[in-house]
């Protein structure tokens, strides 16, 4: 069964209020992400269904994120403590929706990437469900990909 964009959106509020207490909500926007400093974490999944999640959201948002995770109160997290938690997240995500898709699946490591002006692009899957949310005044996207082809 392929999660739908409302249980991926339950899914991602779910892990962002429990793992950091944080509020987040549907958003209704179609417009694309705004092109700010931006994270995406990659976790692939492979085995009986086999495909991606990848989790987008503004570096402060991450920051924020990175802040609350490892307990730093005022402190500035460094940026392997921000890739850490967007990877931490998007692994927590991604966890939580393989047990829908198909049992006997893995995860990868998280792999995370930064900037400004960039396109992720899965490569051997198609996008098949998304959800937008937004989160302290920002807005985040999480992606369901799946892969098209035989498996290598």
């Amino acid at each position: 069964m392929i999660p739908t964009s409302a249980e991926i959106a339950e899914s991602t509020i779910h892990v962002l209020e429990l793992t950091l207490g944080m509020p987040a909500g549907v958003s209704a926007s179609a417009e694309p992400l705004e092109r700010i400093p931006s994270l995406v974490a990659c976790v692939t999944i492979s085995g009986n269904w086999q495909g991606a999640l990848t989790l987008e959201m503004p570096v402060e948002l991450a920051r924020s994120a990175a802040s609350t995770m490892f307990l730093l109160e005022d402190a500035v997290p460094d940026l392997d403590q921000v890739t850490d938690a967007l990877g931490e997240l998007a692994n927590q995500l991604a966890g939580s929706l393989k047990a829908v898709l198909a049992s006997g699946s893995q995860l990868s490591l998280p792999t995370v990437t930064e900037g400004c002006d960039y396109r992720v692009r899965v490569i051997g899957s198609v996008p098949i469900s998304e959800a937008r949310l937004t989160s302290g005044g920002s807005e985040l996207r999480v992606v369901l990909h799946q892969r098209n082809g035989p498996a290598a």
